[in-house]
């Protein structure tokens, strides 16, 4: 019997290691804006769109259509990166903590890709 939990055991590790080696698109949300057609419609090379954000107002990460954490747009080599300053609950969004390391990511990703 400790034989089949030890073989069921390596199975799911395996599964586990499997998922965690799959690649998720990750966006990150800027801000957004709505527009008339007609005013796209004039769009031109130099042209500026105001978005529903502000200077300082954190960007949201976003994988499968849910927002999994916010942070701040950085420069890194010439080009831009987020910090993540906090990563989201499944809940309603609301914070787990301030700051959480790499495992609690990846757990929230994972949650994400089941679902």
């Amino acid at each position: 019997m400790a034989e089949t939990n030890l073989a069921s055991a390596e199975m799911n590790i395996e599964a586990l290691n499997f998922l965690l080696d799959m690649k998720l698109p990750l966006s990150v949300s800027f801000g957004s804006a709505q527009l008339p057609l007609k005013d796209v419609l004039k769009l031109t090379i130099g042209s500026s769109v105001e978005l529903n954000r502000v200077t300082g107002d954190p960007v949201e990460m976003i994988v499968n259509d849910r927002v999994i954490a916010r942070g701040e747009m950085v420069v890194v080599d010439g080009n831009y990166g987020v910090r993540v300053k906090q990563i989201l609950g499944r809940g309603e969004g609301t914070p787990e903590a301030d700051t959480l390391g790499l495992a609690q990511l990846a757990s929230a990703l994972a949650a994400t890709a089941r679902g």
